[in-house]
């Protein structure tokens, strides 16, 4: 950048904006008056006076002073009276570099002088800053203040100025050279007054690396192309024109200080043209360096002047190389270009297109696309086209296809329409696993870029101008898109090479609901017989000759197609179409049946005799081998529109003889699967049939019928029969179930039917216990004792129990006892635990008789006997073990409030964690069946909470996240001070996603509270807990908690603007939900906390966070902000520039 004369590189004024820039001041900055003090040179000379020594030219100015303190010459108390003095002011330079910098607080100043000007200007402005000096320097890394990095005049002693100190710093100690290695890698670096010949300069310069990317510059006059060999960028001034230097770093300073709303500004006079001043070109290259200059930039640019001077920077380079990869530069003028031109400025932005190679960057195309989409109204016909012609190749989404078809046909484009149609039917061919495939075997699947809703809409806009022009085009295209669709398969060697895969040769071509209508291919097949109608209509003869053609296809689907389009068309009569399809299809085309079958029904009474019996001759010579099915069903279906024809007719009757066939509803179709399923259900007896039946006939029904065909009457529909009788009838119910006690029925189905028809019944309770009795009784024939447990749990359940349970509960436990006896140990296993609990007969008489001791009297504690039967439970083992631990666990409550004693004794351990599996167990029915904290249970439940969080990993899914849920309503309402233990504890086991839904789950609870018990838990613990995570205690602060903590703000009332100070501490989050804003806009937070929030969103927006629905939300909250300083105004603004936001 240009300023003042001088071409300063953008990256020391980013280094300043940055606070990565130090200042390397050398002797001359010190020369100037007032200050006046001598270089290197000078000051040796003046030391040697009086002594008879001259420094000569080829004398090194440290080793000439080592030479004279070896004579005994305190060199460095003279050079220090040299150069101090209270005399000494320092000059407009030692200002202007102190001016360099934004802040007194940034201000990085390394110097090789020892006087101390620089501290002397700080101290006229009230201003302290840390100073250092040789040889205890600060981190190279870290730097701040001044650092005097050969001493200063305060201290002789360290001042480095013999060829003994110089080996002392950089050699021997090598204090400075230490801290100078660390300094050249960390910052940039801006060397001034120091000349190529300074031996001080090259001592510096030894300890830089040469590598180009470092950023080491230093001003000055001096002409040289060897810099580079010392690692300098040199930044020229005129020649001994000191007063310009002076005024350049001042001009610096300012330039650096200058906000976005001072660049918004000056960009402004040069809106429509850019500058032709080279200065003022350079404060342009400087915008087009920085994201958020370039924003400001393109927010004010307009018009052809600007866009080609840009390309002759080679700003656009990216737009138009398809690979490339977009920088956030790169989106800002794709936009800008698509804004200022597309549209707009047409001819512009094609003579750009053409000027870069006739390329474009897919993004970019689809920015264009979506504004032609959007804002196509003023745009010229013939430009249009020509946008859509150059951007053909980018549009590859249906969606977009059927958008543009809607706007163009608006246009009555009806050629471009056309264009567009033709991609939906862009095929690309894609594997899968093959189904019912014993190894990784693949099969291929062609997939249309269309799809039907798509497809059907755009044809609806263009129809009669597509089949008025276009008829003969869809034809050849439709029969060369199947065609090649059948070759590809081929090709791929798909299981029968001679047809298409079964999706396209079993493909429903007609108008029937519920079949094939999503498939792109169904739409084509209609899109061809509507064009075979219109093109009928203009060249019948053409139209027979096409269709004949096709039929000689080796495509399964297209020979079905032609057939149907044969049949539909009016013009060709219907001796024509038999020839066509006699001569070219056989009449046992088995996958083009229906087709076959509609065109007969379509042409038969209109053919000649001959030709009716030539067909009857081709249904006669059928093959009956298997079946003369086939042969009796085209009788059927002639006989459905011709009833008189004799030959069919005696037929029908030989055949009849011989066969007890049945005729079928559609004769035409295959059997439909949909249809065979329904049809599977059927009962071989009804209801009222079941009913009224003899037991013993009802006894041989469910023993002995087993019919289970492919449609009609079934098993399976009987017993669900069976079942619905149960439930409606007591008083059968009680006799069926004698003879299922009496041992009458074996069958295993029919006493599931039996049990689950009782379960499933509104039968009062003294009959359902009558039933339990009558199995109870006779349970060694008892079939399914996990139905009869969910019967017992039923009773149980009921509310009507508890007022006889004293009367009931010997019975009641004793049918569990004998349930438990007879149960099935090997029950199957489900992926979840609780679902095996709750579907086995353990885990039904083990909830039965917690229910049970609910009943019981609260003084009794827990009787004996419930804890003998608990206690043989838990010595099972296996899978049985964990129901027992998952059902018994799970009502620690109500167990520890019988007897807190025997309930510790039992599962104290095996929650703490003495195995995973018995953990795992335990922890699960907890969560299951009692996903809250007794308040009364919650002090002794919070020591093993702590104990057993340390084998949280043993834990997962649904258990994992509801134990985290307790854990934080533990600490939340029992533990004190959790900060101490309980979180840290937490923290050193727990994964990312526990941490963030333990984050999540305060925020739940925050939306639940009222502002006394917000303040309660924020000054309790929860203010604690933010502000430790923020200082990355116990762990890192995570970049996902960080969106989490924010996400908390709208919630959290008065408490919002502590929230805030802590939150603000640290980087804001990378992103933020998509409704933070608007759930911060709806909590009106602004009116009471207007600083805070302006605070909150200045730094969201500086720190680069992003929102994914700005909305009205941001501006709303603005408005609001009542009471802003002058600074927090200008600061949103500039951070709003920042980002391009406009509100």
């Amino acid at each position: 950048m240009f300023i003042d004369g001088i071409n300063f590189p953008n990256k020391i004024i980013e280094a300043i904006k940055n606070t990565r820039l130090v200042v390397f001041t050398g002797a001359g900055t010190s020369v100037d008056a007032p200050t006046s003090l001598p270089n290197f040179v000078d000051l040796a000379k003046k030391i040697a006076e009086g002594t008879g020594e001259i420094l000569e030219d080829n004398d090194t100015c440290e080793a000439f002073l080592g030479y004279l303190k070896s004579k005994g010459i305190d060199v460095n108390e003279q050079a220090a009276e040299l150069l101090s003095g209270t005399c000494l002011r320092h000059n407009q330079t030692h200002e202007a570099i102190i001016d360099l910098f934004v802040d007194h607080s940034q201000i990085k100043i390394v110097t090789t002088n020892y006087d101390q000007m620089f501290e002397q200007v700080l101290e006229s402005r009230g201003l302290r800053i840390p100073v250092y000096n040789a040889p205890a320097l600060p981190l190279g890394d870290d730097v701040e203040g001044i650092i005097h990095v050969h001493g200063n005049t305060d201290n002789p002693r360290y001042m480095v100025l013999t060829d003994e100190d110089f080996g002392k710093a950089y050699l021997t100690e090598g204090y400075a050279a230490r801290f100078l290695i660390k300094l050249f890698q960390s910052y940039t670096i801006l060397f001034i007054g120091y000349s190529y010949q300074d031996t001080i300069l090259r001592y510096l310069t030894r300890a830089m690396d040469r590598t180009p990317e470092k950023a080491r510059f230093i001003i000055t006059d001096e002409e040289r192309s060897d810099w580079e060999m010392l690692g300098l960028t040199p930044i020229y001034f005129p020649r001994n024109d000191y007063h310009k230097m002076r005024e350049g770093l001042i001009k610096l300073g300012q330039r650096a200080k200058r906000g976005l709303l001072d660049w918004d500004n000056m960009i402004k006079e040069f809106k429509s043209e850019p500058p032709r001043d080279i200065a003022l070109d350079t404060d342009i290259d400087y915008c087009l360096d920085s994201v958020e200059m370039t924003r400001v930039l393109a927010n004010n640019i307009h018009g052809r002047e600007w866009l080609l001077t840009l390309n002759e920077k080679s700003i656009f380079d990216n737009l138009f190389l398809p690979e490339a990869i977009l920088s956030e530069k790169d989106q800002i003028w794709m936009n800008w270009i698509v804004d200022e031109f597309v549209g707009v400025e047409d001819e512009a932005f094609k003579i750009l297109y053409l000027n870069n190679g006739n390329n474009i960057h897919p993004k970019f195309a689809a920015l264009i696309l979506r504004k032609l989409k959007l804002d196509y109204s003023s745009m010229p016909d013939v430009v249009y086209k020509e946008y859509i012609t150059i951007l053909d190749p980018y549009i590859t989404s249906y969606w977009e296809i059927y958008q543009l078809i809607e706007i163009v046909s608006k246009r009555k484009l009806y050629s471009l329409c056309y264009k567009l149609f033709m991609k939906y039917f862009e095929v690309q061919f894609v594997p899968e696993s093959k189904l019912m495939s014993s190894g990784n075997e693949l099969i291929y699947k062609h997939k249309f870029r269309g799809e039907r809703y798509q497809i059907e809409e755009s044809w609806k806009c263009c129809k009669d101008e597509f089949l008025n022009s276009y008829a003969e085009r869809f034809l050849y295209f439709i029969k060369e898109t199947i065609s090649n669709l059948y070759n590809t398969y081929v090709l791929l060697g798909t299981e029968d090479k001679s047809i298409e895969p079964w999706s396209m040769t079993m493909l429903v071509i007609e108008d029937r609901e519920g079949y094939s209508e999503k498939d792109p291919l169904y739409f084509l097949c209609a899109i061809f017989c509507e064009s075979c109608k219109a093109m009928e209509c203009k060249y019948p003869e053409w139209i027979k000759e096409f269709l004949e053609k096709c039929l000689i296809e080796p495509s399964v689907l297209l020979k079905k197609l032609c057939l149907k389009a044969l049949r539909e068309c009016e013009r060709i009569s219907a001796c024509d179409k038999f020839d066509i399809f006699i001569n070219n299809v056989a009449i046992s085309f088995f996958e083009g049946k229906e087709q076959v079958f509609l065109l007969i029904e379509k042409i038969f009474n209109d053919l000649t005799e001959d030709r009716q019996n030539r067909l009857i001759d081709e249904i006669e010579a059928l093959d009956t081998n298997a079946s003369e099915y086939p042969i009796y069903n085209w009788c059927v279906w002639i006989k459905r529109f011709c009833s008189t024809n004799n030959r069919i007719n005696k037929l029908e009757e030989e055949i009849l003889s011989r066969n007890r066939f049945e005729p079928r509803s559609h004769p035409e179709r295959d059997i439909e699967i949909g249809e065979a399923i329904w049809s599977s259900d059927q009962s071989p007896i009804t209801q009222e049939q079941m009913l009224e039946t003899d037991l013993q006939q009802l006894i041989d029904l469910l023993n002995n019928y087993n019919e289970d065909p492919f449609e009609g009457p079934s098993r399976w529909g009987m017993l669900r029969t069976f079942s619905e009788c149960i439930k409606n009838d007591y008083e059968w119910t009680s006799k069926v179930v004698k003879i299922f006690t009496d041992g009458c029925i074996e069958k295993e189905d029919a006493w599931q039917r039996l049990l689950s028809g009782i379960q499933d019944s509104n039968f009062e309770l003294d009959q359902l216990i009558a039933l339990l009795d009558q199995f109870a009784d006779k349970i060694e024939t008892v079939k399914d004792f996990r139905g009869m447990s969910e019967l017992l749990l039923k009773i149980l359940k009921r509310n009507e129990i508890k007022g006889q349970f004293d009367a009931m509960e010997n019975k009641l436990f004793a049918v569990i006892g004998l349930i438990w006896t007879h149960r099935k140990e090997d029950f199957v296993r489900y992926d979840n635990l609780i679902t095996t609990v709750i579907n086995t007969e353990l885990g039904n008489v083990l909830l039965s008789s917690i229910y049970m001791l609910s009943y019981c009297d609260k003084t009794r504690g827990i009787p004996e006997k419930y804890k003998s039967f608990w206690e043989k439970n838990l010595k099972l083992e296996n899978g049985e073990k964990d129901v027992v631990l998952c059902m018994l666990a799970g009502y620690f409550n109500l167990l520890y409030l019988r007897d807190r004693d025997w309930c510790i004794s039992k599962f104290a351990e095996i929650l703490e964690g003495i195995d995973q599996q018995s953990f795992a167990a335990a922890w699960g029915g907890i969560v299951y069946f009692s996903r809250y904290l007794n308040k009364d249970v919650a002090d002794v439940m919070a020591p093993i909470y702590l104990r057993a969080v340390t084998n949280l990993n043993w834990l997962e899914g649904e258990v994992r996240s509801g134990f985290i849920d307790l854990y934080l309503l533990l600490l939340i309402y029992v533990v004190e001070n959790p900060c101490l233990e309980y979180i840290p504890k937490f923290y050193s086991i727990a994964e990312e996603r526990d941490q963030e839904m333990f984050i999540q789950g305060i925020e739940h609870r925050l939306k639940d509270m009222d502002d006394k018990e917000k303040k309660i838990l924020w000054n309790g613990w929860l203010m604690q807990y933010l502000i430790y995570r923020y200082e990355n205690k116990p762990i890192m602060l995570k970049e996902k908690e960080k969106e989490l903590f924010v996400s908390w703000l709208p919630e959290l009332g008065e408490l919002f603007e502590g929230a805030v100070n802590v939150i603000c501490k640290r980087k804001m989050p990378q992103h933020v939900d998509s409704l933070f804003l608007y759930r911060l806009d709806e909590s009106k937070l602004v009116l009471q906390f207007p600083h805070s929030m302006i605070c909150l969103l200045t730094k969201m927006l500086n720190d680069g966070t992003e929102f994914d629905c700005l909305g009205e939300s941001l501006g709303n909250i603005y408005k609001e902000a009542k009471g802003l300083s002058r600074k927090e105004q200008i600061d949103f603004q500039e951070a709003l520039l920042k980002r391009g936001i406009s509100i």
